[in-house]
């Protein structure tokens, strides 16, 4: 009987820390996307013709990827 409630008390454990992975993950996610977002209405409000903002989509976006392969490993994002 012991064994059995270790057990699940176990998964129970693995798969909160899972959830706080995940979490953290679209709290990553979600200020890139803000920010990118906000950046991109002043790069094409101030210099338009040099979309700087690319630069700082891709920079970020190499640390929120790593980020999500940490969290996810292979498996899709919403899977």
């Amino acid at each position: 009987m012991t064994r059995l409630c270790t057990a699940v008390s176990t998964r129970q454990a693995a798969a909160l820390r899972q959830a706080r992975r995940r979490k953290g993950f679209y709290l990553h996610l979600l200020p890139y996307l803000l920010v990118v977002s906000g950046l991109a209405v002043v790069n094409l409000l101030l210099t338009p013709r040099y979309p700087w903002v690319l630069w700082v989509a891709f920079g970020w976006g190499i640390g929120l990827a790593m980020h999500g392969l940490a969290t996810f490993g292979r498996r899709t994002l919403f899977g």
